[in-house]
This record gives C-alpha cells, structure tokens and sequence, in this order.
C-alpha cells in the first residue's frame, strides 16, 4: 500500500508542477486532464496517453482495497508509471 501512496503522491506532484510550469510559459490548465493534454501539445510529455492512463489508475487506485487489484497496481507503477515519472523528473532537471 505504501507503493501505491508513493504513486500517489508522486502523480499529484507532477501534474501540478506541469501545471505551473505551463502557467509559467502563459498557458492556462487547472484540471489534471487538461494540463496532461497541454503538457503534451507543449512537448512536456512524450507519452500523452500514457499520463492520461495514470491520471485514471490514480483515481482507481485511491479506491483499491483487495489484493489482487494492489498487485495490479504494484506491477503497473514498477514497470511502467515510475520509469516515466523518473523521465519527467530527469527533463525537468535539465530546463534552464
């Protein structure tokens, strides 16, 4: 469950940095979908529908509560939603 809290919190802090970053450049989006859709048509994101996928496992997963839908979840953010979190990190750390 920890994972999954990571995940989370992780999420959360990264569509919200793209959304000040995408205020920054002077483009407008508040809700998740749309700053995902923003930060891809920036060139932000080079997966869109990768994110816009963990928007929604985010949102599943705040309600997962057997364990075989944990380790679903597990599986999806070791395999997949971390190595593009750590992406986005990585190309962040790199802008000017």
């Amino acid at each position: 469950m920890a994972v999954v809290k990571a995940y989370e919190f992780s999420f959360e802090l990264s569509w919200k940095t793209l959304k000040d970053l995408l205020s920054y450049e002077g483009i407008d989006a508040q809700l998740p979908r749309e700053v995902l859709r923003q930060a891809f048509s920036y060139g932000l994101l080079k997966n869109g529908q990768l994110w816009i996928d963990m928007l929604e496992q985010r949102n599943l997963m705040a309600h997962t509560y057997d364990q075989a839908r944990a380790n679903q979840a597990l599986m999806l953010i070791r395999e997949t939603f971390a190595p593009e979190l750590l992406q986005l990190a990585a190309q962040l750390e790199k802008r000017p």
